[in-house]
């Protein structure tokens, strides 16, 4: 059940492991007094909010830039600041901060997860944290409270972004997001629809092959005979029964191989490269060998590269969840029970197999994923539960139809995601900026980190991206311009 509690995780827990391991940006770390609760008036608690700051940029009338970090853990950036934030501090004559998510981190506002801890754990206070730095944090520098912000994010980070000059413009003067979603939902099938069609467009056959391979499973777990040697092919650790949520949980994990092959595609530090697309697909391909083998050798080495402690495979990632249950802030091995915290409070992103059930199967649907949020944190936090939180969220932001203005959104073509992000300009409010991604997968690139060729994750350099941007990135320069409209 690793891979299937990852699913739930994936969008953004990913960026722990690139940005976790080298120096923080700028100067040493510091720490801001944040309110727990901002909306209670009456409560008077507060705790210290992680960020980092750097003003070697900054001149006189320049700008603030805010990063805002999504749910993961981080004290590096250095690959999009080096590339992109860096030249535009440059630009800007900015100032610059790196603000730390709410629960992540070493930003914490409360000495445990419980459930009790977690009810301050919200992307809506996380705006007002957003807010109330922008307000305070200039007491503590060399700059006029009226310098102009101008806030950056990435995936939820960039959700962030674009929430905070949506809700705050007379604070904030523009927003950049990068693969940005927007758009809350319960059931994200079209996360596998779009690995599905991102394989067919470069390698048919291997599609073919995945489909056969999980259709010689669906019937080998029929009997009993089958199931044993389902359990002895795939080095189980626990022996199928038969259970509907057991096969459930074992067809979305063996989805996943395939899914974290194109999102993250052989790119280091999150995917070795014997377990990007080509060279699973390669397996696939192998003559002379069952769907159903090749589809385990797959699974056999993406196991044994992303996890090589584990002897067997945990399907059912009861180790896992049993982390998950403490209420600690231990590292779980990028799972955090935190984000999926805020997936069964606010966003769902259950990537589900209602719309690739034929290459697939469809045996995890988006009701299967959501058990994951009841065994978490109780009985009502069912469906239903879920389903109303997500309606909030959209009615409360407007999901893609946000009005919000002086913002450039940033997108690549072949996320997995990006049917949830704005991908359109929209005249007099904000433009899009479309970056392509590979040829067929043949290079190194992880395209939920913008596709980018080689290993450089945020290299938007090359890519003329700067200078491409440079009208629309003018736009923040002056004071309350309408250009992105134009």
């Amino acid at each position: 059940m690793f891979r299937m509690v990852k699913n739930m995780v994936g969008l953004f827990l990913i960026f722990y492991v690139v940005f976790s391991s080298a120096q923080s940006p700028g100067s040493n770390e510091k720490y801001f007094e944040q309110k727990l609760d901002h909306f209670n008036a009456d409560n008077k608690d507060s705790w210290q909010q992680r960020y980092w700051h750097d003003h070697s940029h900054y001149r006189e009338n320049g700008r603030a830039i805010l990063f805002v970090h999504g749910a993961y853990t981080t004290s590096n950036i250095a690959y999009i600041d080096k590339n992109f934030i860096i030249p535009l501090a440059k630009n800007l004559n900015a100032t610059r901060f790196y603000l730390e998510h709410r629960f992540y981190g070493e930003s914490k506002p409360k000495s445990d997860t419980s459930l009790k801890s977690l009810v301050y754990l919200s992307s809506q206070q996380a705006l007002e944290d957003i807010a109330f730095f922008i307000e305070k944090i200039p007491e503590q520098y060399d700059f006029a409270r009226s310098i102009k912000w101008v806030v950056i994010g990435v995936s939820y980070g960039g959700t962030l972004a674009t929430w905070a000059r949506f809700q705050y413009p007379e604070k904030i003067l523009s927003a950049v997001a990068i693969n940005a979603p927007l758009l809350a939902k319960v059931d994200y099938g079209e996360y596998y629809e779009n690995v599905v069609n991102s394989l067919n467009k470069c390698n048919p056959k291997c599609v073919e092959r995945i489909a056969e391979a999980n259709r010689e499973l669906k019937k080998a777990i029929e009997n009993e005979k089958g199931r044993k040697d389902v359990t002895e092919m795939f080095n189980l650790c626990t022996g199928l029964t038969g259970n509907s949520d057991e096969v459930s949980s074992l067809f979305a994990e063996l989805a996943e191989n395939f899914a974290h092959g194109v999102d993250f595609n052989g790119m280091r530090k999150i995917t070795p490269k014997k377990c990007s697309f080509s060279e699973l697909c390669n397996i696939m391909l192998k003559p002379n060998i069952a769907a159903l083998n090749a589809y385990a050798e797959v699974n056999k080495i993406v196991k044994s590269e992303l996890n090589p402690e584990q002897k067997c495979f945990d399907h059912l990632s009861k180790n896992m969840m049993e982390k998950l249950k403490r209420n600690d802030y231990e590292d779980t091995s990028k799972i955090s029970k935190q984000w999926i915290y805020q997936t069964c409070t606010e966003f769902g992103f259950f990537q589900s197999s209602s719309k690739t059930s034929a290459i697939f199967g469809d045996h995890f649907p988006a009701t299967f994923l959501a058990k994951r949020c009841k065994e978490l944190f109780g009985p009502e936090f069912n469906i239903a539960y879920i389903e109303g939180k997500v309606s909030n969220t959209n009615e409360r932001f407007k999901g893609l139809d946000i009005n919000v203005t002086n913002t450039i959104f940033v997108y690549n073509t072949e996320d997995p995601w990006r049917n949830l992000f704005i991908t359109n300009n929209k005249t007099g409010f904000y433009r899009t900026y479309k970056i392509e991604t590979y040829s067929c997968l043949n290079k190194q690139n992880a395209v939920h980190l913008h596709g980018h060729k080689g290993y450089e994750i945020f290299s938007f350099e090359d890519d003329g991206f700067l200078k491409n941007m440079e009208k629309k990135l003018g736009c923040i320069v002056n004071d309350g311009s309408d250009c992105l409209a134009k």
